[in-house]
């Protein structure tokens, strides 16, 4: 898990992070090297509670909790995040942005067990 502390429209900060769970698919991308491809594993693995830091900040967008400025600063790729934004955030309901079938920043389920190395629980 990776996480910023960016700041909100009228003042503050919010949380923005992702997040990668240690899937055996994962785990094979590591093992052969194949690092590169991880990213993708994280966009296709929301149902295991992965997500990318640029699909939180686009929801936070899409939320008006963060302006498009600053989500486009704090973006690992701005153009990814200007895609997901474009197609109403990673579930891609761009009719309506502030219902987007995908988690919510803060409500994301972080598995309990993260595998054979003893962590979690």
């Amino acid at each position: 898990m990776t996480q910023q502390l960016v700041p909100k429209q009228g003042g503050g900060q919010v949380l923005a992070y992702d997040v990668l769970v240690a899937t055996p698919a994962v785990r094979n991308l590591i093992r052969e090297g194949k690092t590169h491809q991880i990213l993708s594993a994280m966009q296709m693995g929301g149902q295991y509670g992965m997500q990318t830091m640029d699909a939180c900040l686009s929801e936070l967008h899409l939320r008006r909790t963060i302006s498009y400025e600053t989500g486009v600063s704090r973006a690992v790729d701005a153009k990814e995040f200007a895609r997901l934004v474009s197609s109403g955030g990673a579930g891609g309901n761009a009719s309506t942005p502030t219902a987007s079938s995908t988690p919510r920043a803060g409500s994301v389920p972080i598995p309990t067990t993260l595998g054979r190395g003893g962590r979690g629980g």
